[in-house]
């Protein structure tokens, strides 16, 4: 089996959707702290939290939408959720 039907194999499988959102949404974020100049820390007292529970956002495994509303308050960013149809080749 090839790496790309191995991953088309995977593109349906809920977990395999979960990781692939969990990690493009703390990419997003982490790069609308860079463009804004804005660390952790800033963003934690931005949002009136500890550091360390900015740092458990970006490792969470089941970061809420509310807290994700949060932090794009905190950064004074509109989100926006956007669902792609598959272009799996058949």
């Amino acid at each position: 089996m090839s790496i790309k039907e191995l991953l088309n194999s995977y593109e349906f499988d809920p977990e395999f959707i979960y990781e692939g959102l969990k990690h493009d949404l703390a990419e997003q974020l982490k790069e609308l702290m860079e463009s804004k100049g804005i660390s952790k820390k800033e963003l934690a007292e931005r949002m009136g939290v500890s550091p360390s529970y900015i740092t458990r956002i970006f490792g969470a495994d089941n970061i809420s939408l509310k807290t994700v509303a949060k932090v794009l308050a905190a950064l004074e960013v509109n989100g926006r959720i956007s669902l792609t149809p598959s272009k799996r080749e058949g």
